[in-house]
């Protein structure tokens, strides 16, 4: 009801989301997260409410459905946000059960490491899709299953890409050369359509 609410009224909605004190923000922040993930009017609301309140994600009490939501309407690229971005990025992983799916886990190190990156902190978010990487070849040994070989093509250019920032010409020169044998490696799993 809240939600229509301040849908019908873009007055009230400013009024009610404005100048909020930080307890009323993390209330705002846990009722607009929990009602995102059925209502996308809510998600508009809040993606008007994060930019305002990003210094009190830190120590907002919320499950970490609420807490995806949040994130997931934080625009990216955006460096005004990337630390509140990072904040919940670090707040998921630390969440994740230990016997979490690992692309799961490959999933949220990407995106941490891409958050890192737009921070400004180029060696952090290289350790992030190193890990990420490193998740990846285990997962893509396995000769029957080649679904991994993309993804792990894609961290490690992104990986090579930060090494390159970093001047660390010969290692991005390295994982280039590794992503390419990974694309090969996929490639010759798929069906021949020539014939």
């Amino acid at each position: 009801h809240t939600i229509r609410e301040l849908e019908a009224s873009p007055a009230l909605a400013e009024a009610c989301l404005d100048a909020l004190d930080p307890g009323q923000a993390r209330r705002a922040v846990a009722l607009l997260g929990r009602a995102s993930t059925d209502h996308p009017a809510a998600a508009e609301l809040l993606s008007r409410v994060v930019p305002v309140i990003a210094d009190v994600l830190a120590d907002l009490d919320a499950p970490d459905q609420v807490l995806e939501a949040i994130l997931n309407v934080i625009p990216y690229p955006s460096v005004v946000l990337a630390p509140a971005a990072l904040t919940l990025t670090r707040r998921i992983i630390s969440a994740l059960p230990g016997d979490a799916q690992p692309a799961q886990r490959v999933a949220w190190l990407t995106r941490l490491g891409a958050w890192l990156r737009e921070a400004g902190n180029p060696a952090d978010a290289a350790h992030a899709n190193e890990q990420a990487a490193d998740i990846l070849r285990e997962l893509a040994k396995d000769a029957r299953d080649s679904s991994y070989l993309a993804d792990l093509a894609g961290v490690l250019r992104n990986l090579g890409s930060l090494y390159s920032d970093m001047e660390r010409n010969a290692d991005a020169v390295r994982l280039s050369e590794e992503a390419v044998d990974a694309l090969r490696r996929l490639a010759g799993t798929l069906p021949d359509r020539s014939a």
